[in-house]
């Protein structure tokens, strides 16, 4: 058998080529991916990716608009002021209890939203307003109390409490002749003197801070325990020359001065 030599055809030499980054790319066994293969795999990635992106804005705005819609809410039959003309709801129209202080916003009701006598006594029930209902600083509570016979009422306090004096601080019967007063009858006053006929200083007590320049003094002669001809007798107040914070009486008698004269006086 002859022996036949075949003779190769020469090889080609190998050329390096570089290697382009998309190349290097590799799938999940390890082999190259080629430009075709690796441009199929970026569009299918890029198309996921927009449909996810696509998903999410419009989860987005879907959100938005509830939001936008939450805060906006009109309720079924609701009714504002803007639906209710001038007037139209009036106290006829309204069930007993309807509206109570519970339903009425505080400071809602004021008293520029309230017509001049739109309130009366027959609008009002029967003890709804009391001492807890109103401000003590602002209205007067009903007045209680009394003060004890031959005392006044010199004030009222704000629970409706009385404050209770005597109708005159300093008060007191001078007897004719002489420096003296009754002590059954005289009251707020220590002493009295008498500088000249029918001339009489009254010093009153010092704890009663009576002032004869701007508190009032009454007097009057009394008749009774005068001498002489007491329907003619008077007394009145005087500027005299007493000493200072004394009170000053002038008594006459048919027009002259007099020591007959006896008076009584009052300083409320």
């Amino acid at each position: 058998m002859l022996a036949t030599t075949r003779t190769l055809p020469p090889q080609r030499s190998q050329v390096s080529r570089p290697v382009l980054p998309s190349l290097l790319w590799a799938d999940k066994v390890g082999r190259p991916l080629q430009y075709s293969e690796l441009w199929e795999k970026n569009m299918r990635s890029g198309i996921l990716m927009g449909f996810t992106t696509l998903f999410s804005l419009a989860a987005v705005l879907t959100a938005g608009t509830v939001l936008a819609q939450a805060t906006d809410v009109q309720c079924d039959q609701c009714v504002d002021r803007s639906d209710l003309a001038a007037k139209s709801v009036s106290s006829a129209k309204l069930g007993n209890s309807a509206v109570t202080r519970s339903k009425i916003r505080v400071g809602a009701v004021s008293t520029g939203k309230i017509e001049d006598e739109a309130v009366t006594g027959d609008k009002i029930a029967t003890d709804a307003v009391g001492l807890t209902q109103i401000d003590p600083t602002q209205v007067q509570a009903r007045v209680s109390g009394q003060c004890a016979a031959g005392q006044v009422v010199r004030g009222i306090n704000q629970d409706g409490s009385v404050v209770c004096a005597s109708a005159f601080r300093a008060v007191g019967l001078f007897l004719q002749s002489s420096d003296d007063f009754d002590p059954d009858y005289t009251r707020g006053f220590i002493s009295v003197s008498s500088p000249s006929t029918g001339f009489y200083c009254l010093t009153p007590d010092p704890a009663l801070g009576l002032d004869p320049t701007t508190d009032v003094m009454f007097v009057s002669a009394d008749w009774g325990f005068s001498a002489g001809e007491g329907n003619l007798a008077i007394a009145y107040v005087t500027n005299g020359a007493c000493a200072a914070g004394d009170f000053s009486v002038l008594t006459t008698q048919s027009g002259a001065n007099s020591a007959s004269v006896a008076f009584h006086v009052g300083v409320p």
